[in-house]
């Protein structure tokens, strides 16, 4: 390879890093399809995965142990990751609207067959649908497709070797994956609360329920951070409501007051403090700038308060 050949490479990698830098995301740090996220945002399903396994006080430092935890990064930050990004985060809408504009010539004959009998227009609405997959479908969708199947295939393998409650959980995430691509209408833009029940509820009780059973103090600790990270998502696409962020994070506390755990309770209720002290600066800024700003200066109050809920309930 020449000289000229590796910088134009280098080149175009460190342009790639510098359009990551400039739009922050918050969610997963790795995926299947190789895409990485330098946003500094690090809120996202390895800390829930961190969280479950601490809620559910199962953990053993073992071989076995770690070979779990690695097949359920594999199956939360591969296979649902990728799923959820070739599914719901695809623009199907665009390519459907094409469909009835490909012109097919010459559509081929069935013998014997009339025309416009129902076998002559079923040969020309599979020709028709052939010129369509080629000409708009395939062209911008059409890895895609594979990348689907590939996860659906990934997601099976993984969620069996890890247990049936896993792969109840599985199914559950392919629900959810649906739902954003029929709530989205195929837009490519899901609705915020179905990412964060994929990326830290269900994770959250993924990681739990595969070193112990589910608590229903997990379930509802899990869904009220759920709550915060879609919340956290709706800032950083230019929302200027803090309340949910907030008021998660104080259901949390509640219930481990009434778990009768005050001092937990009262850890988290502190930690949203310094969190409603940045409240204002949101209200009145504008832009997708001001909630990405709240969110990176806030994460790491809302992790420390995951870890102290995970911790008391282990």
């Amino acid at each position: 390879m020449t000289r000229c050949g590796i910088r134009d490479i280098l080149a175009g990698l460190w342009y790639n890093l510098a359009v990551m830098k400039d739009t922050p995301e918050i969610g997963q740090i790795i995926r299947l399809d190789v895409t990485l996220r330098g946003s500094g945002l690090w809120l996202g399903p390895i800390w829930a995965i961190v969280c479950g396994i601490i809620a559910s006080g199962g953990w053993k430092w073992s071989a076995s142990s770690a070979l779990q935890v690695a097949l359920l990064f594999f199956l939360v930050e591969g296979a649902w990751a990728t799923l959820w990004a070739a599914a719901a985060e695809t623009d199907w809408a665009t390519p459907a609207r094409e469909w009835g504009k490909s012109n097919v010539t010459v559509a081929p004959a069935l013998p014997y067959a009339q025309p416009n009998t129902p076998g002559d227009r079923a040969l020309r609405w599979y020709s028709h649908t052939v010129e369509w997959w080629r000409e708009h479908l395939r062209p911008s969708i059409g890895r895609t497709a594979s990348t689907i199947v590939l996860c659906l295939a990934l997601a099976v393998a993984l969620s069996a070797v890890l247990g049936w409650p896993v792969m109840a959980l599985s199914a559950a995430a392919v629900a959810v994956v649906q739902l954003g691509v029929i709530i989205g209408r195929g837009t490519g833009r899901p609705t915020p609360l179905l990412k964060a029940t994929l990326e830290i509820g269900l994770v959250w009780l993924a990681a739990h329920i595969v070193f112990a059973p589910l608590t229903p103090v997990s379930v509802l600790v899990a869904i009220a951070f759920a709550a915060a990270y879609a919340a956290g998502l709706t800032l950083i696409e230019g929302g200027q409501r803090v309340t949910m962020w907030n008021a998660a994070q104080f259901a949390v506390a509640a219930l481990l007051a009434l778990m009768r755990h005050p001092v937990a309770a009262l850890a988290v209720f502190f930690i949203v403090l310094p969190q409603l002290l940045l409240e204002p600066t949101v209200r009145r800024a504008a832009g997708k700038a001001a909630g990405v700003w709240f969110v990176r200066s806030t994460q790491a109050w809302l992790m420390l308060g995951m870890l102290l809920a995970a911790i008391t309930l282990s």
